[in-house]
């Protein structure tokens, strides 16, 4: 086979490979076509429809004779393609085990295999493409070693962004290139795939190998050593292309079987030209300072914890997390009623439409879409002095459905209808919470001209709600902090969201699925001894079974009591957050014969009890064994000493007050469920104690919604503390 033949192997194939050749020198783009034509021609031996399994087998093992013929005596090739690569090789210096690796990979595809893991998966993966890499980067030259691990994630990215693209068109070949164990974490089957039922248990299949190439993608760029980046101009024009792609299939929710993310001859020409425009202006002006990968180790596996280490994965970094008891989810994980079977969550949380951290991470891990879906504010209560009262936005844009809202309440009189507008307004002006900073909420209500009962029936169900605090002790602060997102923004951000299935399901299996597929490690069950800390940093961590993990970078995402026992006891961060205090909920499920409440939810007013959530209606995802209602009574402190049967008989108690229907009904179990430091105390006297992320060790951050947010101690303070936590890695 003559140069041009290989030539014209390389433009008929078409590949993004190929493609950009054309900004190589004409001796390496002439060496990477005879390289290219020799990694076509095996593949097509593989893939070929026509060619026995013997046949195949036979020639690829003239292939492997040929190379080695290429190191030993190049006089006794037969192949022209061979003699021709045999100058490229000698020329280049190019290592045998490459070559050899390469024709190991497509002699891989002879028969039908199942990958049971992505470490599988991954020497394929190495083979067909990283291999190919490091052949390239032989011929574009490098100087820094480094490059070859560059090379080496370059192509696991390039090949795991092609099992994506290609998933439909390998199925109808016999192929299935996705590991067993994404199917067991997407709780999805081959047998439903190569049927073709796709549903959101396939995208979040194909989602798990997306965001492995993700990770794969960002760990590469952090691979690659500043002073070989120029000479990286053809495989970065390759991985704008492939990245691109990557990006089209995440913007369609990984719907890559409906929607193929193949991109036309133009496009790729669009992109090749971008690349080459932000390439040259990075080295124009020597905008080569990314972070290299780091070992990052995650101490607690609640809901901060789990943020912080999926967005570390996406960037690249390489993560441990651990978590000292068997389940990960901290305060926010569902368990499984011993009689009943049905989903518990071990505490009762409601989401916001303005809880755009929250909503941000639930899209990038697949689980919005079993949120409920709502368009508007909607919260019913239920008083002695009337029936239902409704606090119902109409669908009016902001702020006029705020308004709405309010002149619809029945609980208020026109003249506090008017006031409580006022609440919005200082609200507004207070942009940053400093004014009222040091007052309470109700100091601050009773200032803006709020009367008992538009405290009582307004503002006091949602301050409760949300800080876990009653009026006269919460934070202004914070509370007015609440109060902007959730009423002073958008419509959709004062909507009320649930979960249809446990917290387990919407955020944490499907957060840990992601950190695991891009490699990431979970140690659950272990518990930490101690942190070393030494000259400045936080050298390393040992479990309670003699363990030792070291890291570049250790942030704890552990409640501020657990984390304040390991520090040393002198520290600064140890007697600063000695001040915070826990603030107590209980909840009490209830399982009755018939059901006893229409609504989703429903707020009680002047009760003990301040929230009823009905599980039958909001987890209509999950089949519950009898109907069932979960009873709240936030701010506990009353009673912290109460027994279960007590609790148990307040709980029916005001059911038969408020909800006729349960005066009928049968009760046939219980469970209470007592959270004693649930959240930390959102008081005006804990403000100045709340920590920063950053330590004084400068390799140690915190993480959790107890930490200096802005926010109250809710799943978006926690979310957002763990996104907050990550970006500052990121960029140092």
């Amino acid at each position: 086979m003559s140069t041009s033949s290989a030539t014209s192997i390389t433009k008929k194939s078409g590949s993004n490979l190929a493609l950009s050749f054309s900004f190589l020198s004409a001796e390496k783009r002439n060496a990477m076509s005879i390289f290219y034509a020799f990694c076509r021609v095996v593949d097509d031996i593989a893939d070929s429809t026509t060619l026995s399994l013997t046949e195949k087998q036979k020639q690829l093992d003239q292939w492997r004779k040929e190379i080695e013929l290429c190191y030993q005596n190049q006089n006794s090739l037969t192949l022209p393609l061979a003699r021709e690569l045999a100058q490229v090789i000698q020329h280049y210096s190019i290592p045998e085990i490459y070559l050899q690796e390469i024709i190991n990979g497509v002699a891989m595809d002879l028969e039908p295999v199942v990958y049971e893991s992505w470490e599988q998966l991954r020497q394929y993966c190495y083979r067909v493409a990283s291999c190919v890499g490091l052949v390239s980067i032989e011929i574009f030259g490098y100087t820094n070693p480094q490059t070859k691990h560059y090379a080496e994630l370059l192509g696991l990215a390039f090949q795991t962004t092609n099992i994506l693209r290609d998933v439909k068109t390998d199925l109808t070949n016999q192929r299935i290139y996705l590991p067993e164990e994404d199917f067991q974490r997407a709780n999805y089957s081959r047998e439903e795939l190569k049927k073709t039922h796709i549903n959101e248990r396939a995208l979040n299949l194909f989602r798990l190998m997306g965001e492995r190439a993700y990770h794969l993608y960002a760990a590469a760029e952090r691979a690659l050593p500043p002073e070989d980046k120029p000479k990286m101009l053809a495989a970065q024009i390759m991985c704008s292309i492939y990245f691109e792609m990557l990006q089209k299939a995440r913007n369609q929710d990984y719907d890559i079987w409906h929607k193929p993310i193949a991109f036309s001859k133009m496009k790729k020409a669009w992109l090749m030209q971008r690349a080459i425009r932000q390439e040259r202006k990075k080295v124009k002006n020597k905008k080569y300072t990314l972070v290299p990968t780091k070992k990052i180790l995650i101490l607690g596996g609640g809901v901060a914890g789990l943020s912080t280490a999926v967005h570390l994965t996406r960037s690249g970094h390489e993560i441990t997390l651990v978590e000292a008891r068997q389940t990960l989810g901290g305060r926010s994980h569902s368990f499984r009623d011993p009689k009943t079977g049905d989903n518990i969550d071990n505490g009762q949380h409601i989401l916001m439409g303005c809880y755009h951290a929250t909503l941000e991470l639930l899209n990038r891990i697949g689980s919005q879409h079993l949120l409920r879906p709502e368009t508007k504010l909607n919260v019913p209560y239920v008083s002695e002095a009337k029936h239902i009262t409704r606090l119902q936005a109409a669908a009016l844009p902001a702020p006029f459905h705020l308004a709405s809202a309010i002149f619809g309440f029945q609980e208020l009189s026109l003249s506090e209808k008017f006031r409580a507008m006022e609440v919005g307004i200082s609200a507004k002006l207070d942009s940053k919470g400093e004014k009222w900073r040091s007052s309470t909420a109700e100091e601050w209500l009773q200032a803006c001209g709020q009367t008992p009962n538009t405290i009582r029936s307004l503002w006091e169900p949602f301050c409760i709600a949300a800080l876990n605090e009653t009026i006269s002790t919460a934070s202004a602060s914070l509370f007015g902090e609440v109060i902007r997102r959730a009423f002073l923004g958008s419509r959709e951000d004062s909507t009320i969201l649930f979960s249809r299935v446990g917290l387990s399901q919407l955020l944490v299996q499907p957060a840990a699925n992601i950190i695991q597929a891009a490699g990431g490690k979970i140690l659950c069950g272990q518990a930490i001894q101690k942190i070393h800390f030494e000259n400045a940093l936080a050298a390393k961590v040992e479990l309670q079974n003699g363990t030792i993990l070291e890291a570049d970078t250790i942030i704890s995402a552990m409640p501020w009591h657990a984390i304040r026992k390991l520090l040393p006891e002198n520290s600064s961060l140890a007697q600063q957050i000695s001040h915070l205090h826990g603030s107590p909920i209980i909840g009490i499920h209830l399982w009755f014969d018939q059901e006893i409440c229409e609504e989703p939810f429903l707020g009680f007013l002047d009760s003990p009890i301040h929230w009823l959530f009905n599980k039958t209606k909001i987890s209509d995802l999950e089949k519950t064994a009898y109907p069932s209602v979960a009873l709240v009574i936030s701010a506990a402190y009353e009673f912290e000493k109460t027994s279960q049967e007590e609790l148990l008989q307040l709980a029916l108690q005001e059911c038969y007050r408020f909800l006729p229907k349960s005066k009928t009904a049968k009760l046939l179990h219980h469970f209470i469920y007592r959270a004693r430091d649930a959240t930390f105390q959102t008081r005006p006297e804990t403000l100045p104690y709340r920590p920063d992320c950053q330590t004084q060790w400068k390799n140690f951050y915190l993480a959790g919604d107890w930490t200096n947010t802005g926010l109250p101690a809710t799943i978006e303070g926690a979310i957002w503390s763990g996104k907050r936590v990550a970006s500052m890695i990121i960029q140092n």
